[in-house]
């Protein structure tokens, strides 16, 4: 147990000390994408719940495209172009997807952004079989902007609720918090440009992620001209954002060719954020993250895969490699402390765990396989 706690110490030593991202030269339509309309915006969502992220997209007509991932979690390969798919309708046009569980019944809505506001398609299926009702105009009293919209969703307060962002025509975000809870949303007044955000030119498209590993989140914003993505790092808490301007294009990153739509998933299950971004001229331009953490890529991406990840309730530990009688899963706290020790049958090829599991509320802990006396690091597990 010594090397374990050993090991974590110096994993977070690296860690805490690497916060700067690193991201590939762009790939243009990879994973067998294709171009499909103009202005295309993405976003990822595993609709059916097999491990992997699937593709929705939206287009400057107003439809809404999907490609479902025929790959893996590690090695992703998208499937044949599909329009307005699970009884999703076009909209009048510029659509832009996001998809998120809004009513607390674990599948996927869709809060979706047009050159008319603001759209809600409630996911009346379920978690592995979708079907989306009609689409409902001006959702939850939401008075949008005038012109394009582009919503992201993302819990900035730390109250278990998801609040809004909407990039608009005019290049500011609008900013409105969720006042009801995470079954029943209710949004108040819009404020425009919150916690230091700013305007980043028109078509604003804003994406809130982790970028710097300091468990809050940071925004990038993609806009109309010349297609850049600017940087605004949190350099608040997680329950009081405060946004600092650094930069366009940051870790080496770049402009996309107009209208630039930002979206991040984690594509090869290496535990950070790669970034796919849509563009006028209907391409998906892939930036991989190719950022070192501290000795966890190369553990990783031999040993298991990890989804989702990050989670709020449960997440799946799939592994690649046969699994012996000897074996035990160990998760452990920052300080090495063992928080969960788990016997695994031979032949397991994954295990499900739970937050309550766990016994936490949030953080980042760390997954070992040991075998044979030996460990192996797994990945790191982030509960939200």
């Amino acid at each position: 147990m010594k090397s374990v706690c050993c090991f974590i110490l110096s994993l977070v030593f690296g860690i805490s000390f690497l916060s700067a991202q690193d991201f590939a030269s762009p790939l243009t339509n990879p994973f067998s994408l294709s171009q499909q309309g103009a202005r295309v915006s993405p976003a990822f969502a595993d609709i059916d719940m097999d491990g992997d992220l699937d593709l929705f997209t939206g287009q400057e007509n107003g439809a809404f495209g999907f490609y479902p991932n025929n790959g893996s979690a590690v090695a992703p390969s998208y499937g044949a172009y599909q329009a307005n798919p699970f009884g999703i309708s076009s909209l009048s046009g510029n659509s832009t997807p996001f998809l998120v569980d809004l009513d607390d019944d674990d599948d996927f809505d869709i809060l979706a952004g047009s050159d008319s506001g603001l759209r809600y398609f409630e996911n009346t299926g379920n978690a592995t079989n979708a079907s989306y009702g009609p689409a409902v105009v001006n959702p939850f009293l939401i008075i949008s902007p005038i012109g394009i919209v582009r919503p992201y969703m993302a819990d900035i307060d730390n109250d278990d609720d998801m609040d809004l962002f909407v990039g608009a025509s005019d290049g500011n975000i609008y900013f409105y918090e969720n006042t009801g809870n995470s079954n029943a949303p209710a949004f108040a007044a819009a404020i425009v440009n919150p916690f230091g955000l700013q305007d980043v030119g028109e078509r604003s498209a804003p994406a809130l992620i982790d970028l710097d590993n300091d468990n809050d989140l940071d925004v990038l914003v993609g806009n109309q001209q010349p297609g850049s993505l600017s940087y605004f790092e949190n350099t608040g808490t997680l329950e009081i954002p405060a946004f600092n301007y650094v930069g366009t294009n940051p870790f080496n990153l770049e402009s996309v060719a107009q209208d630039a739509k930002p979206y991040f998933g984690d594509l090869d299950s290496d535990s950070d954020h790669d970034l796919l971004v849509g563009n006028a001229l209907g391409d998906l331009i892939y930036f991989e993250n190719i950022s070192p953490t501290a000795g966890i890529d190369e553990f990783n991406k031999t040993n298991a895969a990890i989804y989702p990840n990050p989670f709020t309730d449960y997440t799946t530990i799939e592994f690649k490699n046969n699994i012996n009688r000897h074996s035990s899963l160990l998760v452990t706290d920052s300080s090495g402390k063992v928080l969960l020790s788990v016997n695994l049958l031979s032949g397991n090829d994954k295990i499900v765990l739970s937050k309550k599991e766990l016994g936490v509320a949030q953080g980042v802990f760390f997954a070992f396989l040991t075998s044979n006396s030996k460990n192996s690091f797994l990945g790191k597990l982030i509960v939200k």
